[in-house]
């Protein structure tokens, strides 16, 4: 994360110069596309190495921070999660990397709620 972030500083640094007329377009665009490119090779990289939910990581000793795994029965038409048991608000993708909301909890509701109440106003 670190990394990333460093890195899209200085790529919204080097538009910004580039639009003030401080660098010059043919060497603003090589830079732009190398970071760009650099930040989706790093996420890939990291995303094959540690595998889905850090499935590819060294399991610790401890286990008291080891939550068990999401019940595959709640997975309305495969990408949906609903699981009122589930206290969490945010799970992992069933495949795939990445992360998504469990319906079941209330607070999801409340955050769809307050998205639909933003459009409206907008």
């Amino acid at each position: 994360m670190i990394t990333a972030s460093f890195l899209i500083v200085i790529l919204l640094s080097v538009v910004q110069l580039n639009m003030i007329s401080l660098l010059n377009i043919n060497f603003a665009i090589p830079i732009v596309l190398i970071i760009i490119a650099f930040i989706i090779l790093y996420a890939l990289a990291l995303s094959f190495w540690a595998g889905q939910g850090g499935s590819r990581l060294e399991q610790s000793a401890d286990r008291s921070n080891f939550r068990p795994v999401h019940d595959d029965d709640k997975w309305l038409l495969g990408m949906i999660y609903f699981n009122r048991k589930d206290p969490n608000l945010i799970v992992e993708k069933r495949f795939g990397v990445g992360w998504g909301l469990n319906f079941g909890h209330p607070v999801c509701w409340l955050i769809f709620l307050g998205i639909i109440v933003l459009l409206v106003v907008v």
